[in-house]
């Protein structure tokens, strides 16, 4: 649509708003009580409607600003005396973002929401806390795009390591099947089942995996990807 027809639509919609608008007098003019009522009903949804916008749009800048500031204390070196954020330690540096991040998590919703608790996974595992980090991955792999990739494949590592093997491999599965038919996550998805497979003690559903995985390239294949090669190494290991 040119400039010229989007002026034109723009003013299309005034003359129709002034319309209704002159429209709305007469009637008042003719049954004040009837109608002055409902516009005064109808003008304060309006201001409770974008109240709320603005007030939503306030809360998503603060956010976002308080993820920031966590962000850049994560950035900070300890070492740097010119810095805006000064800590002894790596540590305290650490707890003093995730003061920041929870700020943000009980009220936030969306990518916004997704986005602090990738940022609080992060910081928990430098902690080396574990408290909180299944739900934290649980709620991203409900979540879409790369926050979901990140939420079935942490979700799927968090599991192995605690040896709940059959849990692990539902995630491997659901990162298989459920990113759009993206090759390069199926193939990583099943290669981590393999592991997992290893792992649990079932070799053979592990060399399964393995040989379906490779079947996929020919042999000299320079443009397979690096996943294939590590599948070739891992089925050698467990032959």
């Amino acid at each position: 649509m040119t400039k010229r027809k989007e002026e034109r639509r723009e003013l299309l919609k005034d003359d129709e708003f002034h319309t209704l608008l002159e429209q709305w007098a007469l009637k008042i003019k003719e049954e004040p009580k009837k109608y002055i009522g409902g516009m005064v009903g109808a003008f304060a949804l309006l201001a409770l409607i974008f109240g709320y916008l603005n007030h939503a749009q306030k809360t998503q800048l603060n956010q976002a600003a308080t993820l920031f500031e966590a962000e850049k204390i994560l950035a900070t070196n300890l070492d740097d005396p010119s810095a805006d954020y000064q800590f002894k330690t790596q540590n305290e540096k650490l707890e003093a973002a995730l003061v920041e991040i929870d700020k943000v998590l009980p009220n936030s919703s969306g990518a916004t929401a997704a986005q602090a608790k990738a940022l609080k996974i992060k910081v928990l595992i430098d902690l080396g806390k574990e408290d909180g980090l299944e739900k934290l991955y649980q709620d991203l792999a409900k979540s879409t795009g790369n926050f979901r990739i990140q939420g079935l494949t942490g979700l799927g590592d968090y599991y192995a390591a605690k040896g709940r093997y059959e849990d692990a491999l539902a995630q491997y599965n659901a990162l298989a099947k459920g990113q759009g038919g993206n090759p390069d996550l199926e193939e990583f998805a099943k290669l981590k089942m393999a592991e997992c497979y290893e792992a649990k003690g079932d070799i053979e559903a592990a060399k399964r995996e393995l040989t379906e995985l490779i079947a996929r390239y020919p042999e000299d294949d320079d443009d397979a990807p690096p996943v294939i090669a590590l599948a070739k190494t891992k089925l050698e290991e467990i032959k």
